[in-house]
């Protein structure tokens, strides 16, 4: 139909580029058409946008050297889809090869490389970036927002917190990552003392911003202030979160709390969360009550028999947390074993056997699987 109106003479307006390329993506086939559809700026941005929700960055990149595109917003769409694809060193690349061929970034250039550059610890290059953000004047609060993540992340708290002071609007995200840097810092009161100046002008708290708060107050002598965040958690409904119920387990625990630490464990709503459990076996065992863990231990063994009778036991995830519980249990055999049958190993099941061997003091073992994690 497309091929017809086209005979007919007929130019395609978006809605009808939009659905022949749909049929190209589905057909495989997105050079399926004419140089002249391909050189069109919206049409070049469209293939762009199809290829990233497919995620293939290769078929991508392919496309947008062929096409030859001076479209900022093609640019855009494959710097973006190299960081989404773990291709940030390609995605930088990508941006100096924009700069050279004077094209302007604009606002959504920018907070794809920054996140790069955090990835790849490249603070000289977040600098360079900075810079041309400036001098092309993309002060929108994503830009700004993802500036100061690049200073927290790398400790220039001082550069942060400038860059976060002369923003005209915050936003949960931008709030999230000054507050972190901060904790990250081991500065507390200070991030705490943003944290209420926050809730002050009303904005928005996320789970991601709570558990950087849970872990500030996760310090022996701060239970009044742990007990304010607590509540805080179940005013807001935030104890359905169970990276948010881990933290708070974990806090407490740390604190020396393990009556509070089991109390928030009963307040969450994901008890079949693995993640949960190993939290909670961590408080008994940090705070030298080997009977509850014990108990507990033996509850976890269940949930994971529950898991395989599922069909999830070797998922990537639960898996990963199976072999973090058992290894924060002592139970290495077990955790080795659920280890070698994930199909997948992530870094947090690999560093969780590693942390444990070298608790147990099996030296060998553990740098034998940390080489095992690098090759």
């Amino acid at each position: 139909m497309f091929c017809r109106i086209r005979l007919l003479g007929v130019e395609p307006d978006e809605f009808s580029y939009g659905s022949v390329l749909s049929a190209c993506c589905a057909l495989r086939a997105p050079i399926f058409c004419k140089q002249d559809f391909l050189s069109n700026g919206y049409v070049q941005t469209r293939i762009m946008d199809l290829f990233s929700k497919n995620c293939n960055f290769k078929e991508a990149l392919r496309f947008f050297y062929d096409a030859s595109s001076n479209n900022v917003a093609c640019w855009n769409a494959i710097i973006s889809l190299a960081v989404k694809s773990g291709e940030r060193w390609v995605a930088l690349n990508l941006f100096r090869g924009m700069c050279h061929a004077s094209l302007m970034p604009d606002s959504y250039t920018f907070p794809s490389n920054l996140t790069a550059c955090c990835v790849l610890k490249e603070l000289h290059i977040g600098r360079g970036v900075h810079g041309w953000a400036i001098k092309c004047g993309a002060t929108d609060v994503f830009v700004e927002t993802a500036i100061v993540d690049l200073y927290a992340k790398f400790g220039c708290m001082s550069e942060a917190f400038r860059q976060s002071s002369q923003m005209q609007v915050h936003n949960v995200v931008s709030w999230t990552a000054i507050i972190s840097g901060f904790v990250q810092e081991d500065d507390i009161i200070f991030a705490l003392k943003l944290f209420k100046n926050m809730r002050a002008i009303g904005q928005e708290i996320n789970s991601y911003t709570m558990t950087s708060v849970l872990s500030a107050c996760a310090k022996p002598g701060m239970i009044k202030e742990a007990g304010e965040i607590h509540s805080l958690v179940l005013k807001l409904g935030l104890n359905l979160d169970a990276k948010v119920g881990d933290a708070l387990v974990n806090m407490y625990a740390k604190i020396g709390e393990v009556g509070l630490s089991e109390l928030a464990f009963s307040e969450m709503k994901n008890i079949k969360d693995q993640s949960l459990w190993a939290a909670k076996l961590s408080s008994f065992t940090q705070n030298q009550n080997s009977e509850r863990a014990v108990e507990l231990f033996l509850t976890g063994k269940e949930i994971h028999g529950y898991a395989f009778q599922l069909g999830i036991g070797t998922d990537t995830v639960v898996g990963g947390a199976l072999v973090n519980m058992y290894t924060k249990c002592g139970n290495l055999n077990l955790a080795s074993a659920v280890f070698d049958m994930l199909p997948q190993k992530d870094v947090f099941a690999c560093s969780s056997l590693v942390l444990g061997y070298a608790q147990k003091d099996l030296i060998e073992e553990s740098f034998l699987l940390f080489h095992d994690m690098l090759d």
